[in-house]
């Protein structure tokens, strides 16, 4: 079969300013099972894939792919679509703006999520989607090059997202120690959403209920593991034998390695006393338990008697101001 990637594979449902997203199914027998799933409903070139706002009908073929193309148009005297991106990544940027929503939903947490407009003649469409907290933390994911992020900001690593084929500055990775990406799969006539933690070592890919939003920024599981200090290399890889290899790690384990990551970047002291309590009753009853749980959990210690030293310091040097 012949892929020519100029043809229509995505369209918004319902109305051309609608931001529901479709991809078109590539094969004659799934489009059959597509067009009934979907009969009544109508396929637009809309104006949140940067479209001309005319309807859509698909196209069955067994020869090549299957498409949408545009209704014949009564207007002769209007141009022609100038739609530039127009495959199967082309609404991305919708579906991670729906993936955003179902985690603020999921989490309980009061915000909205944004997508940039699309810039006519620029493709692809919405470089930018942004989730906006109520508290007003804003976390920035950046689908292109279009709009660079600003890693020099505060909490740069934790506030800005890249697309997984952005290229990034190495240097960039070296100094902030971590990067999240995003990434959209096809699967079936969705994408599904991947984010993912990005170090020396490599990236590590979560869905989105594995990950957590706060006035901290974007947090994944990959955050539990990460050194105190930058990575300048990988490590060097050894050969696991029969009695060293890592104990699997459950849902328990992942979570509370998750929320143990995300009170020290809240710095959060009571709830990360609290953690190392539960990290204490899981290693206590788990004779198998991962070693980055204790890894964790030590390292969570050190930095609350390095935050109790910092304490008892200022106060002594106020002390000492007010004699």
């Amino acid at each position: 079969m012949r892929d020519d990637r100029r043809q229509i594979q995505t369209a918004v449902l319902g109305s051309v300013d609608s931001q529901e997203p479709l991809v078109l199914p590539l094969e004659a027998i799934e489009l059959d099972a597509f067009r009934k799933w979907y009969q009544g409903q109508s396929f637009w070139c809309g104006t949140w894939l940067d479209g001309c706002g005319r309807q859509l009908t698909t196209k069955l073929y067994v020869d090549r792919v299957c498409h949408f193309a545009h209704h014949p148009d009564p207007d002769t005297t209007r141009p022609p679509c100038a739609r530039r991106a127009r495959d199967v990544a082309s609404a991305d940027h919708l579906y991670v703006k729906a993936a955003a929503e179902g985690l603020l939903r999921t989490q309980g947490l009061p915000g909205e999520v944004v997508c940039s407009p699309p810039r006519p003649g620029h493709a692809p469409a919405g470089p930018v989607v942004r989730v906006q907290l109520k508290d007003g933390a804003v976390l920035t994911i950046h689908m292109n090059t279009a709009v660079p992020p600003d890693w020099d900001g505060p909490q740069a690593a934790d506030r800005a997202v890249v697309e997984a084929g952005v290229l990034l500055d190495r240097t960039v990775l070296q100094r902030l120690r971590y990067v999240h990406r995003i990434r959209c799969d096809s699967q079936g006539t969705s994408r599904r959403i991947q984010i993912g933690t990005e170090t020396a070592r490599g990236t590590q890919w979560f869905t989105p209920e594995q990950c957590s939003l706060g006035p901290a920024g974007l947090m994944t599981p990959a955050l539990a593991d990460l050194p105190d200090r930058p990575i300048a290399r990988p490590p060097a890889r050894t050969q696991d034998g029969p009695h060293n290899q890592p104990a699997r790690m459950s849902e328990e384990i992942r979570h509370l390695l998750l929320r143990l990551a995300t009170a020290r970047r809240g710095r959060d002291i009571a709830l990360t006393r609290r953690l190392i309590k539960e990290c204490d009753g899981v290693l206590s009853r788990r004779t198998a338990a991962p070693t980055v749980l204790k890894e964790a959990r030590d390292s969570a210690e050190r930095w609350l008697l390095e935050h109790s030293k910092g304490v008892v310091a200022q106060g002594r040097r106020k002390a000492g101001s007010s004699s």
